[in-house]
């Protein structure tokens, strides 16, 4: 009896940590199609608390990035939100639209969440997002004349209900620049790369670089 009383206990922690978790998926809008120029049939998946195959197990995968499909356009708005000091934005392709030249309408920015977190936590991803290219798996990424902060992404890929495809990955870099000053947030996602490598951080890594080393060369210099 004392074994099942602490085992419920337990799985009503999970339980009640797994709502706390999805309350800020949901703060986050990451449960939501994102409002943008561009329509998109995809729709997020999070698993969550009494429903669907929601388990003991979900809540540390989540934490890894595992049973949620989310687009790279959320991940990133959530990158840009740490960039931009906490203040979620509605991304948006053009500042305005034209009809023989002339402007027929100008899309304004649009605050989706004042502040996402505590400021001393912002503080605290800006800063660890700066050391994964100080010290960590994005060091490759490094750079003489700014300063990158993001984070390395691998991830299996799911083969619907047999687990993961033998030998198929998703590698990602998400960040933004430069790190003292943010003016771009990049998200570069290849899906199965074939060239003998898959981490993120040696295969979208040096994609993001490339892209990041002509936008500083020819919009920031």
């Amino acid at each position: 009896m004392w074994c099942i009383k602490n085992l419920l206990a337990h799985l009503s922690l999970i339980y009640f940590t797994g709502s706390r978790f999805i309350a800020y998926f949901k703060k986050l809008r990451l449960d939501q199609t994102p409002a943008f120029d561009i329509k998109s049939a995809s729709f997020p998946i999070v698993q969550q608390p009494g429903k669907g195959t929601w388990s003991a197990n979900s809540l540390p995968w989540l934490s890894i990035g595992y049973e949620a499909k989310l687009s790279p356009l959320q991940i990133l708005t959530v990158y840009n939100a740490v960039a931009n000091n906490g203040t979620l934005m509605r991304p948006y392709m053009v500042s305005e639209l034209r009809q023989q030249g002339r402007v027929v309408d100008k899309i304004q920015p649009i605050i989706l969440e004042k502040k996402i977190c505590k400021p001393s936590t912002i503080n605290s991803l800006q800063k660890m997002m700066e050391s994964v290219i100080s010290d960590g798996t994005g060091k490759n990424l490094k750079s003489e004349s700014y300063a990158i902060a993001g984070k390395t992404g691998t991830a299996q890929i799911a083969n619907g209900n047999k687990g993961y495809k033998p030998g198929a990955y998703k590698a990602s870099f998400a960040g933004y620049f430069p790190a003292n000053n943010p003016k771009y947030s990049i998200i570069v996602v290849i899906n199965e790369p074939k060239a003998g490598q898959y981490y993120g951080g040696r295969v979208a890594g040096p994609v993001f670089k490339e892209i990041s080393d002509f936008i500083f060369v020819h919009f920031i210099l």
